[in-house]
C-alpha cells in the first residue's frame, strides 16, 4: 500500500512537473516574439520619425522663404511711405515755423496788456484783503471760542466711550485667553490618551503575533516528525 502511495505521488509530481515544463516553455515562447515585435517596431518608429523630420524641414523652409519674400516687400512699402511722410512733414514743419511767429507776437502784445490789467487788480485786492482780513479776524475770535467748548465736550465723549470700549475689549480677550486655555489642557489630555490606546494596541498585536508564531512552530514541528515517519516506514519497505 506504501508502495502504490509513493508511486502515485511520484507519477504527480512528474505530471506537475510536466505542466509546470509546459507553461514555461509557453511563456519563454511569448517574450521572443514580443520582443521580435518590439525590435520591429521600434524600427519602423524610427524610419517614421526620420520621415516626419525631414516633411517638416521641407515645410519650415517653404513657410520661411514666403516669410522673406513677405518681409522684403513690406520694407519697400514702408521704406516709401517713410519718405513720403517725412517730405510732408517738412512741409508742414515750415508751415508750423510760420505760425509760431505770429503766435508768439500776439502772446507778446497780449501779455503787456494782461501785465497792466494785472497791477490794477493787485491794487484792489491789497484793499480788499485788508477789510476782509479785519472781518475775518473778528469772525475767527468768535468761532475759536465755539470751538474750544465744542472740542472740550466731545473729547469728554469720546474718552467716555474709549473707556466702554476698552473694558469690553479685556473681557472679550479674557474670554479668549480662557477658552485657548481649556483647548491646550484638553487637547494634551486627549493626546495622552490616544498614547496610552496606541500603547496597548501595540502590546495586543504583539501578543497575538506571539501566539500565531507559536502554533506556526507547532505546527511545523508536527509535519516534519510526520514527514520523518513516513520516510522511515518507506525505507523499512
Amino acid at each position: 500500500l506504501i508502495r502504490r502511495v509513493l508511486v502515485k505521488h511520484q507519477e504527480l509530481v512528474q505530471v506537475r512537473f510536466a505542466a509546470r515544463a509546459e507553461r514555461a516553455a509557453v511563456v519563454l515562447q511569448a517574450s521572443w516574439r514580443m520582443h521580435v515585435c518590439r525590435k520591429a517596431f521600434l524600427s519602423q518608429r524610427q524610419q517614421v520619425v526620420l520621415l516626419q523630420s525631414l516633411m517638416r524641414m521641407h515645410n519650415h523652409r517653404v513657410a520661411y522663404l514666403e516669410l522673406r519674400g513677405a518681409t522684403v516687400l513690406a520694407q519697400r512699402t514702408w521704406r516709401s511711405a517713410h519718405a513720403k511722410s517725412q517730405a510732408r512733414a517738412a512741409a508742414a514743419h515750415e508751415r508750423a515755423h510760420l505760425a509760431a511767429a505770429m503766435h508768439l507776437q500776439a502772446v507778446y502784445r497780449a501779455k503787456k496788456v494782461h501785465d497792466r490789467w494785472v497791477q490794477q487788480r493787485a491794487a484792489a485786492t491789497a484793499l480788499q484783503a485788508t477789510w476782509r482780513a479785519r472781518t475775518n479776524r473778528l469772525a475767527l475770535h468768535k468761532q475759536r471760542a465755539a470751538a474750544t467748548t465744542i472740542q472740550a465736550s466731545w473729547r469728554m465723549h469720546a474718552a467716555r466711550q474709549r473707556m466702554a470700549t476698552m473694558a469690553s475689549a479685556a473681557a472679550v480677550v479674557q474670554a479668549h485667553v480662557r477658552g485657548l486655555a481649556a483647548r491646550r489642557a484638553f487637547a494634551a489630555l486627549q493626546h495622552g490618551a490616544v498614547l496610552v490606546q496606541a500603547a496597548w494596541r501595540a502590546q495586543a498585536a504583539r501578543r497575538r503575533l506571539s501566539q500565531v508564531q507559536h502554533a506556526a512552530a507547532a505546527l511545523q514541528a508536527a509535519w516534519r516528525a510526520r514527514a520523518a515517519r513516513m520516510q522511515a516506514a518507506w525505507r523499512a519497505c
